[in-house]
């Protein structure tokens, strides 16, 4: 049996036929999409879930204060975060540096932080203070959220007092 010129030439256009299909669908399977949004740099500080409302905190001289933040990468592209820790005395405007850290996270994560702590000491006993964290996105240096807790904590005076509590002669 012999095959024909003209056999093998139809069944090598069916080939050539049959492999373009199959590569024009694979090339359509694996077609990179672009990305529709451009990059796009975010983040938040989030709150500490809580299921009783914020207090002020007591502290007495000599006990230290933790400044603590949680944040979220809420932007499409992986990001390092400056985050800032600052106080003030409740009721004057000069806000003090108390700390500060920084963190690489990728889109959709998250993470919690110590910032920076203060010692209570003598001068700040019976007086509040405010709290402020800023959120820095550390290659632009933009600000991408801010949060303040007013009256944040408290310093209880040292009250030295005494009686006497007997007396006699003898």
């Amino acid at each position: 049996m012999s095959v024909s010129s003209r056999t093998l030439l139809k069944g090598q256009q069916i080939l050539i036929l049959f492999l373009t299909a199959t590569l024009s669908t694979t090339g359509l399977i694996y077609q990179v999409k672009p990305n529709s949004e451009p990059p796009r740099r975010a983040g938040r500080i989030i709150a500490m879930a809580s299921a009783v409302e914020y207090q002020t905190l007591e502290k007495e001289v000599g006990q230290s204060i933790q400044f603590k933040v949680k944040v979220k990468n809420t932007g499409n592209v992986e990001t390092t975060y400056l985050i800032f820790a600052k106080r003030r005395e409740d009721g004057t405007e000069e806000w003090e540096s108390d700390g500060f850290a920084d963190v690489r996270l990728s889109p959709g994560h998250y993470e919690a932080l110590v910032v920076g702590s203060v010692e209570c000491m003598e001068e700040m006993a019976g007086k509040y203070f405010d709290v402020k964290f800023l959120l820095y996105d550390y290659e632009t240096e933009t600000l991408l959220d801010e949060k303040e807790i007013d009256r944040a904590w408290h310093v209880k005076e040292t009250i030295v007092t005494g009686t006497i509590i007997s007396y006699w002669i003898e």
